[in-house]
Parts: structure tokens; C-alpha cells; sequence
């Protein structure tokens, strides 16, 4: 005989669900029907209320389109007048296909399962006793879910979670808005960045529950990200909209209201690849690092000393050429940021670099070669200082029409013969250049990164004077009153 069903409509469509039980029961005590209530739950009702215990083999709940499955171990329940009891030990929740939305959130489990889970009527009042009796046993696997919350979409292929070494992997992670990048851009009013990030695995290690639990601290040991690809895309064209100040990593840690430890950052083998239009051509030019390395340490805003600082070691091929080596360490303790950062640049040919700069900004190197690129700076929170070395030789740059890159104007005739003639030297084998520039707060880090880099180039080439670089930084130390930046840097 086909078991009993009943139809439930839910927010994503009309379910049919069959229920059945293979049970052994005492007399006093049965499942005598089994009813719907207005919030659309399935809720099992006793034909008496006197004490007794029954156990049950397994009980399945599903729906021809997906549902939930639950293999019991032990289940025990118990009723004394008005009040009702349970307890049961559940060998697997099995998850196919259930969708859960609100008006603010849409969860969607393909599959997966959580397997030695221990569950009693406890729980239904204290949801954070269910995490602190289980987290020694419970297991997570296979499981594979999308989330689509704030316009944009969350997901992974797998997520599997061992309790026995608290570790943990993602696989095929992804994270993306839901219009594509066209629309995304266009449909905002001011400048905005598109991101779409794809990671192939994330494995997390010691997770620690118990101080989670205790002290409400997110604490994991390390944390390895393998072949991650980011595209970010943005469109200059669009109004800047300058909204809150957007605080140096250390300090925008110490903002976030949740306690998290995270000792290590391991990455391998990632892509970025940074697509702007511009707003001086109209055109788009895209900057890419590929095969990234780096090494993230003490990510905190807990267990603070004085002499914590916030470590990164990055390496990565610059459009596809150049290799890159980046080295920054930034005090937890200075609450002006205080971060020294170092680049090294193996050397590239500057035709490299006309794929971004031609659309960007109408520039094109015709000649040039980079023998040395490095440099060390000091930034804080309001400016940064520091020096360069960028030899190289044979550089010859022109200046292309902005609404016609292909043509050849007599105006950018003229500029590339002062630029070339009076401005840029063509060859540099020992000028060292001042890296000075004052920070737009509402700017993140990484553009004040690049732009401490830009500061340094602009003096070595000669676009810049070494000596007005240090009147500006000497003017705006006093008009900030800012403590002085030792610059005894030897390159």
C-alpha cells in the first residue's frame, strides 16, 4: 500500500510530501495523525499523554521534488500532561533539494548530508546548545548549497567538515552579483566595483568551536586557498561618491564587531585581473597578475601585543612578464597604520605595460627597458615616504589622440617631443627617486599602494623634482601635525 501525502505549498511551488515509519511503540503511546500547522510544518500529534518511550528504526520524510531524509540511531519521547519530550541520537540529515527563502535571503541545498548529530527538545530553545553537543561528533558531507542574499550570489560545489581534526574543505567556491558585469556597471550611478570571484578549493584547519562557544572568538589556524581568480571590473566614467573613511587593514580589523583570530593565509596559484574604463578615453584597459603566491599573517583583532603586526609575502607574473615580489608589515599597535611596504620588479620590457595604458590613458611606450625596480616605503594613515630605484634605458614614450588611439595628432606630436626632449629621461643608471603622496582616505589600500609606486616612478624619470616632493611632505607634516617618518632607507 502507497504511504500517506499531503500537498504543501511553499514559496517555491506546490510539494507533495509521503511520509512513513518503520516503528516499534509501546500501546499507550501513538502516532495517531499527522497535521499541518499555519507556518506549513509537519507535526506529529499523540493520541495520549501519559509517560512512555518508543524507539524508532528510521522515519523518512521526503517530497517528489527533494526533501529531507533522517536515519535514526535512538529516538525517545516522552509526554507528561501539557508538556512533551524528546531525545534522539540521528546517524544522518540528509538534504536534497530544499529551498529556504525570506524576503531577504534564498537558500538553496542541492545535497549533502549531517551525519552523528544528537538532538532533544532542549535544543529547540537554546539553538547554541545544539552547536556546543554536537560539534565534538557531527560531521558535514558532500553537502552543496547556492545563497543569493544583497543582490549577489554564494555558492560551492562541496563543503565537507571533520570534527575529529576540526578542518575543513570548500570546493569550486563562488561569488558573484547577479546581473552580469555589463549591467552592473551601467545600472550604477556612481563608481562601484564589480567583483566575480571563483576559487577551485579552500581548506580550513583547527577550527577551534570551543572558544567560539565560549568566547565567542572565530579562531582558525590556517587557512589555504588554491587557484582563486578574481576579476574586478569599474567604470571611471561614472561619478566618484566619496562615503566613509575606509581605515588601514589593522585598523579596519579592529572595527568589525566580530572577534576573529586567523594565524595564517596560505594562497597558490591565483589570477587578478582589474578591467577600468576610462574616463580620458572612454575605453576599457585591463592590468592582470597571474600565478600569485602569498602568505598572510596574524589576521586579528584579539590577542593583541604590542608588537603584532599584520605580515604579507606576495609574489606574482604582472601582465603575464614581469615577476613581482611585494613585502608589507603593518603595527597593530600604531594607531596611525603604520606600514612598511617593499617591491622588487624583475626586469620587463615597457611594451608591456601599453595592452592597459593605451586605452586607459592615451599612452604608448615605443622603446624602453627596466634593468631595476625597487623600492621601500613608510605609509600611515594620512601619507607615505620613501625612495626608489627604477633604472632602466632607451625609454621613449608618445602621447596618442583620446577619442582615436590609432591617430597621430600634431598636438600629441608636440607632447611627445617635450615629454621625450625636456621631461622624461630616456635613460636613467643612477638617479634615485622620493616617493611621496598624501593618502585619499576614502580610497582603499591597494590604490594607495599603487599610487606610492606611481610617486616613485614619476621622480626617477624626472616628471617630478625630488626636492618639491620633500617641501610637500614637510608642509603637510605641519599642517597635520603628524609625527615625522624616518627615512633612513639604503637601496
Amino acid at each position: 500500500k502507497e504511504s500517506p501525502s499531503e500537498t504543501i505549498k511553499t514559496k517555491s511551488g506546490t510539494r507533495k510530501l509521503r511520509y512513513s515509519m518503520d516503528t516499534l511503540m509501546q500501546k499507550r503511546y501513538v502516532a495517531k495523525e499527522v497535521q499541518k500547522p499555519n507556518q506549513g510544518i509537519i507535526a506529529f500529534h499523540s493520541a495520549s499523554y501519559d509517560t512512555a518511550t518508543h524507539y524508532k528504526k528510521i522515519v523518512k520524510l521526503h517530497s517528489l521534488l527533494g526533501g529531507v531524509k533522517l536515519k535514526f540511531n535512538q529516538l525517545e519521547t516522552s509526554g507528561l500532561d501539557s508538556s512533551a519530550h524528546f531525545k534522539a541520537n540521528l546517524n544522518s540529515l540528509q538534504l536534497d533539494a530544499i529551498d529556504i527563502s525570506t524576503d531577504k535571503i534564498s537558500v538553496l541545498i542541492a545535497n549533502g548530508s549531517l551525519n552523528d548529530l544528537v538532538l532533544n527538545s532542549d535544543h529547540l530553545k537554546d539553538p547554541w546548545k545544539l552547536l556546543e553537543d554536537n560539534h565534538p561528533t557531527a560531521t558535514i558531507h558532500n553537502l552543496k548549497a547556492k545563497i543569493e542574499t544583497n543582490g549577489n550570489l554564494i555558492g560551492f560545489d562541496r563543503l565537507d567538515y571533520n570534527p575529529q581534526i576540526s578542518s575543513g574543505t570548500i570546493r569550486q567556491f563562488e561569488f558573484r552579483p547577479l546581473k552580469d558585469k555589463q549591467q552592473f556597471l551601467a545600472d550604477s550611478y556612481y563608481q562601484t566595483n564589480y567583483m566575480h570571484a571563483q576559487i577551485e578549493s579552500i581548506d580550513f584547519h583547527t577550527f577551534d568551536i570551543k572558544r567560539m562557544m565560549n568566547d565567542s572568538v572565530f579562531h582558525l589556524s590556517k587557512i589555504q586557498v588554491t587557484s582563486p581568480n578574481l576579476e574586478i571590473g569599474r567604470d571611471k566614467t561614472h561619478p566618484f561618491f566619496a562615503t566613509a573613511i575606509k581605515p588601514l587593514p589593522t585598523n579596519a580589523f579592529q572595527n568589525v564587531n566580530v572577534k576573529f583570530k586567523i594565524d595564517s593565509v596560505l594562497v597558490s596559484d591565483g589570477k587578478i585581473a582589474y578591467t577600468e574604463k576610462s574616463r580620458i578615453t572612454e575605453k576599457e584597459g585591463t592590468i592582470n597578475f597571474s600565478k600569485m603566491n602569498a602568505l598572510v599573517r596574524n589576521v586579528k583583532n584579539v590577542d593583541l601585543e604590542s608588537n603584532d603586526s599584520l605580515r604579507i609575502r606576495a609574489s606574482a607574473l604582472f601582465m603575464d612578464s614581469a615577476r613581482v615580489n611585494l613585502r608589507m608589515r603593518e603595527s597593530y599597535a600604531d594607531t596611525l597604520g603604520g606600514f612598511v611596504l617593499t617591491t622588487q620588479v624583475s626586469p620587463f620590457k615597457t611594451s608591456i605595460l601599453n595592452a592597459a595604458l593605451v586605452p586607459m590613458v592615451a599612452v604608448d611606450f615605443k622603446s624602453g627597458y627596466v634593468d631595476t625596480l625597487y623600492m621601500r616605503a613608510i605609509g600611515r594613515e594620512y601619507l607615505s615616504l620613501g625612495s626608489m630605484k627604477f633604472l632602466y634605458h632607451d625609454l621613449k614614450v608618445e602621447f596618442l589622440d583620446r577619442n582615436d588611439t590609432s591617430r597621430h595628432s600634431l598636438k600629441n606630436q608636440l607632447l611627445k617631443f617635450a615629454a621625450n626632449t625636456f621631461v622624461v629621461r630616456t635613460n636613467n643608471t643612477d638617479r634615485m627617486g622620493k616617493i611621496f603622496y598624501e593618502r585619499d582616505r576614502n580610497r582603499a589600500v591597494f590604490q594607495y599602494w599603487v599610487k606610492m609606486i606611481l610617486s616613485g616612478v614619476t621622480t626617477s624619470v624626472g616628471a617630478k623634482s625630488n626636492k618639491k616632493q620633500i617641501r610637500k611632505y614637510m608642509k603637510d607634516l605641519n599642517q597635520k601635525k603628524l609625527p615625522a617618518i624616518e627615512d633612513d632607507f639604503v637601496l
